[in-house]
C-alpha cells in the first residue's frame, strides 16, 4: 500500500466519533452535489439533443467555441453578480483570466462532447470541471483520464499544458 494511503487509513482508524461524523456529512454533501449536477447535466443534454435533432452539420470545436465563449462567460459573470461590469469591459477581458478561461473552456468542451460527439453525461463531470478550475493556476495539468485530457486540449485558451502522467514523467526525466 502506498505510504500516503496507509497514513490516511491510520488517521481514519484513529479518528474520533466527531471527526467520523464530520467526514460522513462532508461525503454526503459531495455525493448530493454530484447527483444534483449529474441530473441537471443529463436533462440539459437531453433537451439540447431534442432541439438539435435534424439540424446538423456538426461544427468544429473551434467554430463552436467562437460561437459560445462569450455566452458562457456572461452566464458565469451573471451568477457571480458582475455581469454588467464585465459586459461593459468586454467578455474578452474576462476570458483572458486563466481560471475563467479554464472553467468556461472545460464546460464548453464538455457540452460540445455531449451534443456533437455523443458523449454521455457522467456523474464525475462536475468533479472534472472542479479539477480543471483548480489546475488553472498550474503550469502543467496531469491527468490519467485520456478523454478529459482530450476535452481540455482542444480549448484554445487553456493555460496549463495538459498531459498524462507518463508524458509528465518523461518531460522531467534526466
Amino acid at each position: 500500500m502506498p505510504p500516503v494511503m496507509r497514513e490516511h487509513w491510520e488517521r481514519l482508524a484513529d479518528a474520533t466519533l466527531v471527526e467520523i461524523e464530520y467526514l460522513t456529512q462532508t461525503a454526503a454533501k459531495v455525493r448530493d452535489q454530484i447527483n444534483e449536477n449529474y441530473e441537471a447535466l443529463r436533462r440539459a443534454r437531453e433537451q439540447a439533443l431534442r432541439e438539435l435533432e435534424g439540424r446538423r452539420p456538426r461544427p468544429s470545436f473551434v467554430s463552436y467555441w467562437h460561437d459560445v465563449a462569450d455566452a458562457f462567460a456572461e452566464g458565469y459573470a451573471e451568477r457571480a453578480g458582475v455581469w454588467q461590469r464585465c459586459r461593459e469591459r468586454g467578455m474578452d477581458r474576462l476570458l483572458a483570466v486563466p481560471c475563467v478561461a479554464m472553467a468556461i473552456g472545460a464546460a464548453a468542451s464538455m457540452v460540445y462532447a455531449k451534443l456533437v460527439d455523443g458523449r454521455a453525461t457522467d456523474r464525475g463531470d462536475s468533479r472534472e470541471q472542479a479539477h480543471a478550475l483548480a489546475a488553472s493556476t498550474a503550469d502543467v495539468f496531469v491527468s490519467n483520464d485520456a478523454e478529459f485530457r482530450r476535452l481540455l486540449k482542444r480549448v484554445p485558451m487553456i493555460t496549463p499544458a495538459v498531459v498524462s502522467l507518463e508524458e509528465f514523467l518523461a518531460s522531467v526525466a534526466p
